[in-house]
């Protein structure tokens, strides 16, 4: 086995597992299903301009991710505090990060470049989607996970860390419960984090006229649109106008199986309403359905999980799901916290 761990996922949850084994002297692989690094922590590029289409501003409280959020971007860009120009009375997707205490931040090339900088010297396989999950013994080492990847390559560990969403660990793990009890002790415990939907527009605009001058809207009237993001504000003069309209959770659960084209059209129309045929003629839009957004304040669990399993085997699981900070900041202090934990668990062979 030329890996002694094996990390799902590269979100920040992952990366940050990642990158505290290394440290600690070990070998993670990192399997990515998508094409990059980042999963929710998202920045697509248009005409080389930078979006942020997922999370559309970092923050938090906690000193240990305030560190690593510095020295991740150290050298870059960045503005504090944004948003600052808000509109509306409406509830953010994390109230926290408006609280007194908290500190928000964006690099002006995009969210993803928190994620990117995590993901430096990691080991990070992208294009790599796990199909399916088995115990199997080892002649030298035990038993050990088999992790067969799509295409059928197969891959073997004695450590599996979960960082994808909720919803798609629990399909991984489900045909283990059968014969597998501590596999199937999670299930229960696991159902109790809610993940949410998000359907998210991105409106480019040749011209400004009309165009809103806040940086965030909040709509409380609404009964689609969460949020709106001008997500050209955070990219300096000359930058080509752009918002980020993004749904409400349980409207984008009802129009998840809708044409996109359809359910982005809505969008911009309720958008039209709230703030003016200013963004109603966008030169380009083009939508993207996050089917696992985030998590829904309060099913947080406490912590990450770890346990040992029979014969040697170790079964871990961190994320945003994991840790009450909810966002970027849970998948972080997860990330940390199951590092730790796990780092102990394989050099005392527990």
């Amino acid at each position: 086995m030329a890996n002694d761990v094996i990390i799902v996922g590269a979100g920040i949850a992952g990366l940050t597992v990642a990158r505290e084994l290394r440290a600690r002297g070990h070998a993670p692989l990192v399997l990515e299903r998508s094409r990059g690094v980042g999963g929710r922590c998202a920045t697509r590029r248009i005409d080389g301009q930078p979006v942020d289409h997922g999370l559309g501003f970092l923050h938090g409280r906690d000193p240990r991710f305030l560190d690593a959020l510095d020295a991740a971007l150290a050298g870059a860009e960045t503005i504090e505090g944004w948003p600052v120009a808000r509109d509306g009375e409406g509830t953010p997707c994390q109230p926290q990060a408006f609280g007194e205490r908290g500190r928000r931040l964006v690099p002006r090339d995009g969210v993803n470049a928190f994620a990117k900088a995590l993901a430096r010297d990691a080991n990070v396989r992208t294009m790599a989607r796990v199909e399916a999950l088995a115990l199997v013994t080892d002649p030298a080492a035990g038993r050990v996970w088999d992790v067969t990847l799509e295409g059928g390559e197969r891959l073997r560990t004695r450590a599996l860390v979960l960082t994808q969403p909720v919803p798609g660990a629990t399909a991984l793990l489900e045909p283990l419960a059968a014969t597998e009890p501590g596999v199937r002790e999670w299930l229960p415990l696991l159902g109790l984090v809610h993940v949410v939907p998000c359907l998210a527009v991105i409106a480019r605009y040749g011209k400004a006229f009309g165009f809103p001058e806040w940086d965030a809207a909040y709509p409380a009237e609404s009964d689609s649109i969460q949020v709106a993001l001008r997500d050209s504000a955070k990219r300096g003069p000359g930058a080509e106008p752009t918002l980020v309209i993004q749904a409400r959770p349980n409207w984008s659960r009802r129009h998840l199986k809708d044409a996109p084209e359809a359910w982005a059209q809505l969008l911009l129309d309720e958008a039209v309403r709230l703030w003016g045929a200013g963004v109603g003629a966008p030169a380009t839009m083009q939508a993207h359905a996050w089917r696992h957004a985030r998590v829904a304040t309060g099913s947080e669990l406490a912590a990450p999980l770890l346990r040992p399993l029979p014969g040697g085997a170790l079964l871990g699981m961190a994320g945003d799901g994991f840790h009450e900070a909810g966002g970027a900041e849970a998948a972080h202090l997860s990330g940390l916290s199951l590092a730790a934990r796990l780092h102990h668990a394989l050099v005392t062979h527990i």
